[in-house]
């Protein structure tokens, strides 16, 4: 191997090493890769600075952009509501099919986002048994198009980068809506089997856990539970006190109040009736006149800054202007302090945000929102403008003389004008870890093949397996890209897999855009855990899951899927 490559080989094996084995943030891991390349002249600035400003890239932004703007309609949720009327095995196998087309157009992140609140308030279907569901349709919804997923955007723009022709915005919509109709009745008939909705109702009674600390001068102090009403509360019950460092649990309705207890309290923390009623109390430290402010529900990003600190270290007002109201995560019963409680990637938590927190840049690193008690675009022409206008400019992208990033990019404009688009939401969720991942992860695929280090190792590994053929090695790069994306996430997964499908291809002298495929559905084949995907994330705590829930649901999905991937691609894309 030449010096380049062996440049290549090492930057390439520390990126995969540190994005298994470490929790630092895959931007600066990517990052960190391409500035190496630049630094030892593998490539030049301009070239890098271009891959950060790609085509591909631009629409991923662009769609993310004007997603925000569907978030705060109720367009979605009115479909949702539509579908789950009547509830049953009807009722969830429409909302799966909705979610699909719907997440085949739009962010499948923001599509479950939206779908959580309408879905948590329905009393015909189980939000234990539907939310998992919901988000495996979102992920196999989002191949049915180019701009269904980020993931089909980024191998598009490396598609274009090999000189190849482009996806068209159908161009695997077949073996798409092949899988879909496969995998729509087993994930309808899984959930059914191992979600059971009577877990759901325990769930609905203990959402949220929130601590409130007895001030010195309230008028709870001498009183007993029973009379102070904690056992009357409408929407909350009093788990625990802490006091001076015992913990008192369960509580008995004679338990007389002290200065500094700490009460624990479960259930649906929204209704903050319960707790105003409550005098003399603060909320995490904070005072209770923060629950007078906007409240938003964010799941804790795998890039946040802060995943293994204590709730009190995070220092959420300063960061992010916002108090910590209350916490949860997955069916897990949390006792003790919640604000000693370290955080972890999945955690639901509520918090009052103060007129800053729009504007924070940090936002969308550390948080999927899930709901806030911000404006909403009411139904009326703006409504209808985002509606029709959002598919008008897709279609014009994809059939007229307009590329698609010109045609979002004018549609965008057009809602910022219409104020359907504020810039503080925009600046909110604006994607820059998004942008620095795939900008660089382009940059870096074509230094790898330019330099010939994939073709090298993909030669070395042949010759010392003579006996592998075309389908062995289809197969392989599946399974290597499946894995990779149940550790690494589908983005990075995509990204690390793509070269080597140049190489393998080349090798055996056939068609790469099996291989291609192959990345494709396998970096969009998270169904194992909550960490690989963002939509399994967000419905981890909102759903009250366990690990074992997406094992149980997701493997024979995961089987399916996978057996349907390897049998139909070829069919479609031949060697």
């Amino acid at each position: 191997m030449s010096a380049d490559q062996l440049i290549v080989a090492f930057v390439s094996s520390f990126l995969v090493l540190g994005l298994i084995l470490t929790r630092v943030n895959p931007a600066v891991l990517f990052s960190s890769g391409a500035l190496a390349y630049l630094l030892t002249d593998l490539i030049e600035l301009r070239p890098l600075l271009n891959s950060y400003t790609h085509p591909a890239l631009v629409t991923l932004i662009l769609l993310i952009v004007i997603s925000t703007a569907f978030e705060r309609t109720r367009m979605i949720s009115t479909i949702v509501k539509l579908c789950v009327k009547g509830g049953g095995v009807f009722g969830l196998f429409k909302t799966l099919l909705a979610t699909s087309f719907l997440s085949a157009f739009l962010n499948n992140t923001a599509v479950v986002s939206v779908l959580i609140s309408g879905i948590k308030n329905n009393k015909k279907l189980s939000a234990h048994r539907l939310l998992l569901p919901i988000s495996y349709a979102a992920i196999v919804g989002g191949t049915l198009t180019l701009v269904g997923t980020s993931t089909n955007l980024i191998i598009n723009g490396l598609v274009v980068d090999q000189g190849l022709p482009s996806f068209t915005l159908f161009s695997f919509f077949m073996p798409s809506l092949i899988l879909l109709c496969v995998c729509t009745p087993l994930v309808v008939i899984f959930s059914y089997l191992f979600l059971k909705p009577d877990k759901d109702k325990l769930s609905e009674e203990r959402r949220y856990f929130v601590e409130a600390k007895v001030n010195e001068d309230s008028s709870l102090i001498g009183k007993t539970v029973l009379k102070n009403g904690m056992r009357n509360l409408e929407h909350l019950f009093l788990v625990e006190i802490i006091r001076r460092d015992q913990l008192i649990s369960p509580v008995s309705p004679n338990e007389v109040i002290e200065a500094s207890d700490i009460l624990i309290f479960t259930g649906e923390i929204r209704e903050l009736d319960d707790i105003l009623q409550l005098p003399g109390l603060t909320l995490f430290d904070q005072p209770i006149e923060v629950l007078e402010r906007n409240l938003v529900e964010v799941v804790i990003s795998p890039t946040a800054s802060f995943i293994g600190k204590s709730v009190k270290e995070c220092d959420f007002r300063a960061t992010f202007d916002a108090a910590v109201v209350a916490i949860r995560r997955g069916d897990k019963q949390l006792s003790g302090k919640m604000g000693l409680h370290k955080i972890e990637p999945g955690d639901s938590l509520l918090l009052a945000t103060g007129h800053d927190f729009n504007v924070r840049k940090n936002i969308s690193q550390n948080f999927y929102i899930l709901s806030t008690n911000g404006s909403e675009i009411k139904n009326g022409w703006k409504s209808w403008l985002l509606g029709l206008g959002f598919p008008i400019a897709i279609f014009a992208g994809a059939y007229l003389y307009v590329s698609l990033p010109e045609s979002l990019l004018l549609f965008t404009i057009v809602l910022l004008a219409a104020k359907v688009l504020k810039p503080g939401n925009i600046r909110r969720r604006f994607p820059f870890q998004i942008i620095l991942v795939v900008g660089s992860a382009l940059a870096m695929a074509q230094v790898a093949i330019d330099t010939g280090t994939i073709r090298t190792a993909v030669e070395f590994i042949l010759f010392k397996s003579p006996d592998v053929t075309v389908w062995a090695a289809f197969i392989s790069i599946y399974l290597i890209t499946l894995i990779l994306t149940e550790v690494v996430t589908n983005n990075a997964a995509a990204a690390v897999m793509f070269p080597i499908t140049i190489g393998v291809a080349s090798a055996f002298d056939v068609s790469v855009m099996p291989f291609i495929m192959a990345v494709l559905y396998g970096a969009s084949a998270s169904f194992l855990s909550p960490y690989g995907y963002q939509t399994n994330l967000i419905v981890y705590s909102a759903g009250n899951y366990r690990l074992l829930d997406y094992f149980k649901v997701g493997l024979p999905i995961s089987i399916v899927y996978s057996l349907t991937v390897i049998t139909i691609v070829p069919e479609f894309f031949p060697f």
